[in-house]
């Protein structure tokens, strides 16, 4: 019995709390059932090995170089085939030159332009990647360059940016050149500061956003940008400025203390390209040492600069003996896996970004009811980072069925934590968290995780240029690349069938924490008030971080009844005389509305009406997006998209053959908002109804997104 004289009524108050925390905080996670979208604790795994391999890995846009030497002439051209993980395109141009040809400067012919395509297309096919850069001197050999007039060069820039570009997956970088020997910018009575801001300013206009521009030396960039040279480490350059994509080529590389002439403050313009190079991309040719002062080009200078420079690619055929010293070279360096290996191993597996995985934990054993976890480290062993971001989709695989999933887009709301590929940076170690909603029809059974690195969500296998880890394979074989799906093993998990849970039956709270924890904040799927516990952190009185919908926490706002919509769910409805397979991808519990996307026509009537809005357990939602593929090779004879629709995915009319008119209603679309093909391969002969006040500003980019107007 409590002495209430002796405890008084503030101890009273107290020593009640503490005995609810105390009576809360004994009730196990489970204890009420199991919530949809918890998340069990989750197991260190070991199906991967965590060291790094000493074996050469192959990925897009770093490494050692072969160079194409493609002559390009006024006709008789052949593409080149010549294959290598990255090549460097060696073009010449003086054909078309009046000082060579002796007629009259000339724009590049189809011929030649058709063969330069062509050995782009070899590269694409073969998945390997390509620099670029274009001279006008024959053979790239003798002291005489052969340019045209100024006004012909930036003609030429045009007509080779416009197949550059449609190349862009396969061109990384632009080495400025067009000007002087080797198109190096030098020994030419065209090099001139003027000719050079034209030359830099038109690759710059005439390349995608995505295709960095290298000139010779920082000169040429102080030249260009007005920087200050002698304090050039202070003008770092950000993102959207056009100076943010022009980077260096060396091609004097650890040649003397100037590396050649290109530096003229070695340390000053190192501090600067160590800020540059993360971004853009660096790189050159090895050459012969003069002998003189403190630069030598052995592996073991390179080790104590590259780090700071962020080199990516050298020339693996310049100079020979260069390289075959290094080949010889016991390596002297700090990295104690590669004791007892030579330089040049060390080199070719640090030029570029190398990643390898460690510490990966999964959720081992869940039900398709409960959401899957992963987190996992990656370090980032190579000189520089990965200048192009990447697509981090996480692929799930077992029974026949493969399930995909962008971590940063679909997933957003769980991506707990994120980082661009592009800010995983040399020597720097990454953490990734991310929560998965897995479908509610996912059978039982055991599958594998993968972490896939791409250019898009819808490549597969090597297409799409994905990244290749360089983890070691495990003493059993057990590799981590899967080539088949271009991916990287991260472990397993199994489903288990749900009826081995009791699920949690609406009529009582209970505490977060999916992993049996009841201090802290929960987190909440955004689709109600109930905490979900998806950080293994939930508190005893139930509060939380909610990331998605905001409400005001009153618990008298959640539906009472079990069949309420929930976010990110997806359903099975018939509208219109169609049935759908749609996603709730907005809902709002207290006025019962939201957005709807529909993911698939599962049973599509004559004439298909995407309505306005769709009703589903008393809650009017809005049809807003048309997901990717939804309605890929539909036989339907016609097709109404609804007034609502702001959203369509990549092909998601794609194959509509039979469709004979299309009429679109919304007039929020935007060429942004509307995939790629998304339009593509309907009926040629389909005739299409536009909103009137829309009509001209939607012909503008329908096309390119392959509708056939006939209006």
């Amino acid at each position: 019995m409590i002495n209430k004289g002796k405890l008084g009524i503030r101890n009273i108050a107290a020593f009640l709390a503490a005995a609810l925390v105390f009576q809360l905080s004994a009730v196990p996670a489970y204890a009420k059932g199991v919530r949809e979208h918890d998340v069990r604790e989750l197991s260190p795994i070991s199906d991967i090995c965590y060291e790094e391999s000493l074996d050469e890995v192959n990925n897009p846009y770093i490494g050692f170089y072969r160079p194409i030497y493609l002559t390009l002439k006024r006709e008789g051209n052949s593409a080149s085939s010549r294959n290598n993980n990255l090549v460097h395109i060696r073009g010449e141009l003086s054909d078309f030159s009046k000082s060579y040809n002796g007629i009259s400067d000339q724009e590049l012919t189809q011929d030649a332009l058709n063969a330069f395509e062509d050995t782009l297309k070899n590269l694409r096919k073969n998945h390997q990647t390509a620099i670029v850069r274009f001279a006008y001197h024959p053979n790239y050999e003798g002291d005489k360059t052969y340019e045209p007039s100024i006004e012909m060069i930036l003609k030429h820039q045009e007509q080779l940016g416009n197949i550059i570009s449609d190349y862009s997956d396969v061109v990384v970088t632009v080495e400025c050149g067009m000007l002087g020997l080797w198109g190096e910018m030098h020994t030419s009575s065209m090099c001139t500061k003027e000719n050079f801001n034209k030359v830099i300013d038109k690759w710059l206009e005439v390349l995608p956003s995505n295709i960095t521009v290298n000139v010779r030396t920082p000169e040429h960039f102080c030249d260009w940008s007005g920087a200050d040279r002698s304090n050039l480490s202070s003008y770092i350059t950000k993102q959207g400025d056009k100076s943010y994509r022009v980077g260096i080529y060396n091609d004097g590389y650890l040649g003397s203390d100037s590396d050649l002439g290109t530096f003229s403050n070695r340390a000053e313009e190192i501090k600067w390209i160590s800020s540059q190079a993360t971004h853009t991309l660096y790189g050159g040719e090895v050459v012969a040492n003069d002998g003189t002062g403190n630069v030598k080009n052995t592996a073991s200078f390179m080790e104590s600069e590259a780090f700071k420079t962020h080199t990516s690619y050298l020339n693996i055929e310049w100079n020979d003996t260069v390289i075959n010293n290094m080949k010889k070279e016991a390596y002297s360096g700090k990295d104690t896996l590669y004791s007892g290996s030579t330089g040049f191993e060390f080199i070719r597996n640090r030029l570029g970004y190398r990643y390898v995985v460690k510490n990966v934990k999964l959720t081992r054993e869940t039900t398709a009811f409960e959401d899957f976890k992963f987190e996992t480290d990656i370090e980032n062993k190579g000189f520089a980072n990965l200048i192009r971001d990447k697509k981090q989709l996480l692929i799930i695989e077992g029974n026949n069925k493969i399930y995909k999933y962008n971590i940063m887009t679909e997933n957003a709301k769980n991506s707990i934590k994120y980082t661009a590929v592009t800010n995983w940076k040399s020597q720097d170690t990454v953490s990734i968290v991310s929560k998965i909603d897995l479908p509610n029809d996912m059978p039982v059974g055991q599958y594998n995780v993968y972490l896939r690195l791409a250019d898009d969500e819808t490549s597969e296998g090597l297409n799409g240029y994905p990244i290749r880890f360089a983890n070691k394979a495990l003493s059993s074989g057990s590799n981590i690349w899967n080539e088949e799906l271009g991916a990287n093993l991260l472990g397993s998990f199994q489903v288990l069938d749900e009826s081995t849970i009791e699920k949690y039956d609406g009529t009582e709270d209970t505490p977060g924490g999916s992993s049996g924890s009841s201090s802290g904040s929960g987190s909440t799927d955004g689709s109600d008030n109930i905490p979900t516990g998806g950080s293994g952190n939930g508190s005893a009185n139930g509060s939380g971080n909610n990331s998605g919908e905001k409400t005001d926490g009153n618990k008298s706002n959640i539906p009472s009844s079990k069949k309420v919509p929930i976010l990110n769910k997806q359903y099975e409805v018939a509208a219109s005389k169609s049935t759908f397979k749609v996603k709730v991808v907005k809902i709002n519990h207290s006025k019962k509305t939201g957005n709807i996307s529909i993911i698939k026509v599962k049973k599509a009537a004559k004439n298909v009406v995407i309505p306005a809005t769709i009703s589903l357990y008393g809650y009017k939602f809005k049809v807003t997006e048309i997901g990717k593929k939804a309605f890929m090779n539909c036989k339907a004879q016609s097709l109404i998209i609804g007034k609502n629709v702001t959203k369509i995915g990549v092909k998601a009319f794609y194959g509509m053959k039979k469709c004979k008119k299309l009429t679109i209603q919304g007039t929020s679309l935007t060429s942004k908002k509307v995939g790629k093909d998304a339009f593509s391969k309907m009926n040629v002969k389909m005739k299409v109804k536009l909103p009137s006040k829309k009509k001209k500003s939607y012909m503008k980019w329908l096309n390119k997104k392959g509708l056939i107007l006939s209006l």
